[in-house]
């Protein structure tokens, strides 16, 4: 990204340093002193001191991190900023003879930052990272586009011999180990018997296979309630993905489970549910936030945008004419066995599942 900043700077004044109108003449030979460079927000002009210093007193605590993440998607601190998005403004600095940028002492390039060069950089910001937030509004998608119908994963096991010399593979880690084979009868569902689970197989953390396993117990209560409805619980391999309102942070929840009435068109219920360890529930309460605040907070819009392809307008026409008497986007409390408990879930479940 490459955006160009005119500059000029006049020392220690607010204003330009003229206390009367000048004649033409005079313009002309004011104009003919000034000279032109091209320099860049790096150390070779400023020090990472000053920039650092700057930053924290311009524009009202604008390029504060905890304000700058909210434009710049993955920004991990305020180095990376000095480091990989400053140098790439570029900035033609006007200067009279002895102000050259490296004849400038430290505190007026201090100057030159608060006051001329990062107020220029903000609204470059503004203009093109405008601050991102998630939103209450949800389009329809199909999903095929969505998840893909084949993916390859990639865990780590290796083959080991038992006494009797028998050859097993063996996974360090918990989300190696298939599910249906699982050698912990806690954790073990014969996933393949599950006409219901999207996938042949349920590779995951302790928390997520106990989470199926739980939704295997209330398949056929679902099944009773939505009668006729197609009912499919999707593993969410980082396919889909949620933006908080609040700030834009976004997160991928583990599962989507499927309600959908396709033949009597009396509901489609998309259901976003996360399992969670224990040890994340506290860093992750703002997922949770999110997911609960779908209920009464999600709109489906069904409208076309000017900018959507045909094909996208045709697909959107397809599910109005199909007449669903009711969509909706359902979020729970986070699934977790300890220290909460299954039954915890299971009541929020319930109470949150359309009657």
């Amino acid at each position: 990204m490459i955006v160009l900043l005119s500059v000029r700077f006049f020392p220690n004044s607010a204003t330009p340093p003229y206390t009367r109108n000048l004649t033409d003449k005079e313009q002309n030979n004011i104009q003919a002193g000034i000279q032109y460079k091209t320099i860049h927000l790096t150390d070779e002009y400023f020090s990472p001191l000053i920039i650092r210093k700057a930053l924290m007193s311009a524009e009202n605590n604008f390029f504060r991190f905890n304000h700058l993440k909210n434009h710049i998607v993955g920004i991990k601190s305020i180095d990376e900023l000095i480091e990989k998005y400053l140098p790439l403004y570029e900035i033609k600095y006007s200067y009279s003879e002895g102000k050259d940028i490296n004849q400038l002492e430290a505190h007026e390039k201090l100057q030159l930052l608060v006051g001329v060069i990062l107020p220029e950089v903000r609204k470059a910001i503004d203009r093109h990272m405008p601050q991102i937030t998630g939103s209450h509004i949800f389009r329809p998608k199909s999903l095929s586009s969505i998840f893909q119908q084949e993916k390859n994963i990639y865990l780590v096991s290796f083959p080991i011999q038992d006494s009797d010399g028998e050859t097993s593979d063996h996974a360090p880690d918990e989300r190696a180990k298939p599910q249906s084979s699982h050698d912990n009868p806690d954790l073990q569902f014969d996933v393949e018997t599950a006409d219901w689970y999207a996938y042949s197989e349920n590779y995951g953390t302790s928390e997520e296979k106990r989470f199926v396993k739980f939704v295997a117990t209330q398949i056929d209560e679902l099944k009773s309630r939505y009668k006729g409805a197609e009912i499919y619980l999707i593993r969410n391999e980082l396919d889909y993905w949620l933006f908080s309102p609040k700030d834009g942070r976004r997160f991928s929840p583990d599962y989507m489970l499927i309600i959908n009435d396709a033949e009597n068109s009396e509901m489609y219920y998309q259901c976003l549910i996360e399992p969670k360890g224990g040890h994340l529930l506290e860093k992750d309460t703002w997922k949770e936030e999110v997911l609960i605040s779908l209920d009464d907070e999600s709109q489906i819009v069904f409208d076309a945008d000017q900018d959507d392809s045909q094909n996208y307008v045709e697909f959107l026409n397809e599910v109005k004419e199909h007449g669903y008497k009711e969509v909706k986007c359902l979020g729970f409390k986070f699934y977790n066995t300890e220290p909460r408990s299954e039954s915890d879930f299971a009541i929020d479940f319930h109470n949150r599942m359309p009657s």
